[in-house]
């Protein structure tokens, strides 16, 4: 395995831009809900 560095993982052109609403609460509850929904339904 190699070790994620500059050499084997360049930083990507594109900027990375996270958006969070309150404390993240909201976001994690929605993966969750996505996740145990696709494990469901497929």
């Amino acid at each position: 395995m190699k070790p994620l560095n500059k050499q084997f993982a360049p930083k990507s052109v594109m900027p990375e831009k996270v958006i969070q609403f309150g404390e993240g609460n909201f976001l994690q509850r929605l993966c969750c809900r996505c996740t145990a929904y696709r494990e469901r339904y497929g």
